[in-house]
């Protein structure tokens, strides 16, 4: 004699709670973007951009958790002067973290002198001649061509040659001292001329 097993209706499964869906809470922001790192006297101040959706902003110094502050900045305080620190930010949303920014390196110091008033650019043949008045409590100079630095001077004029003609160049100058480095001047463009016959 065959047996009729009966089935069972299919029904709604099991139940999920709602702490156990995943939710937006478990999705971490994006990376946060353009750190930067000004020293200042025992003390870094530190920017970045906001990111959509982080609810705060967890601050790393050499790679260890050292504040968490809800605005796209942060001041770290009580620094030794002379020692250089590594820092990086992450955007956290609810219970999700993103990754780290990439990071930024600043070194306190006593005294940050100022930045180099306009810089006066001369072309040359094949060369730019550059100068700017002197920074009060500044001890040298570094000069940046394009972003890269191509002097360390104790002299308020620098001469940049091996150019080419009819390109232009972007310069900055930032002011020293013990070590710390001033903000950048204001950039001046100067493109070579060959020398008249």
């Amino acid at each position: 004699m065959t047996q009729t097993q009966l089935q069972q209706p299919a029904g709604p499964g099991p139940l999920v709670r709602d702490e156990d869906a995943p939710g937006r809470d478990d999705v971490p922001p994006p990376v946060p973007r353009g750190l930067v790192a000004a020293p200042g006297s025992a003390c870094v101040h530190l920017s970045w951009q906001p990111v959509a959706g982080a609810t705060a902003y967890r601050v790393l110094r050499n790679g260890r958790g050292v504040a968490l502050t809800t605005s796209p900045a942060h001041t770290d305080l009580r620094l030794l002067n002379g020692t250089t620190f590594t820092y990086a930010v992450a955007a956290v949303a609810g219970t999700a973290e993103s990754a780290p920014s990439e990071p930024a390196s600043a070194t306190p110091a006593a005294h940050i002198p100022g930045a180099p008033g306009a810089i006066r650019a001369q072309a040359r043949d094949r060369a730019a001649v550059l100068r700017w008045d002197d920074v009060r409590g500044a001890s040298s100079y570094r000069v940046y061509r394009d972003g890269l630095l191509v002097a360390h001077t104790l002299a308020t004029y620098y001469r940049d040659t091996d150019l080419v003609n009819g390109r232009e160049y972007r310069y900055v100058v930032r002011a020293m001292r013990s070590g710390a480095e001033s903000a950048e001047s204001a950039p001046v463009v100067v493109a070579p001329v060959p020398a008249s016959s």
